[in-house]
């Protein structure tokens, strides 16, 4: 989706949430690298193979590669391999409200 530019534009936490734009939506590794700036995988950009086919083999490599570093230190992949700013956005949203005192919320004054 970054390659053909169709990364959503808008972030909307849930329906009742209000839309927030998304000022550069792109994807970073777990790892901590934005996608589009990762030596091996502008290296692979020089494949002779369809894009589609450059997005599977990107795909791979990246995997193999997070999976690689996870043998040799702590990795964090529980909110997946790979994200989008507005996934990015989702997280925040959501670990700001776990850790919201329970009694302010249900406080009645």
């Amino acid at each position: 989706m970054e390659r053909t530019g169709t990364l959503p534009q808008i972030h909307k936490q849930c329906s009742l949430s209000e839309p927030q734009k998304i000022k550069d939506n792109h994807l970073t590794c777990c790892l901590g690298t934005k996608c589009k700036e990762c030596e091996v995988l502008l290296a692979l950009e020089q494949c002779k193979v369809e894009p589609e086919d450059i997005d599977e083999i990107k795909s791979w490599t990246c995997s193999t590669h997070i999976m690689q570093e996870c043998g040799k230190k702590m990795v964090d992949t529980s909110e997946g391999f790979i994200l989008t700013v507005d996934d990015r956005m989702f997280w925040d949203e959501v670990y700001k409200y776990m850790n919201v005192d329970e009694t302010d919320v249900y406080r009645e004054d």
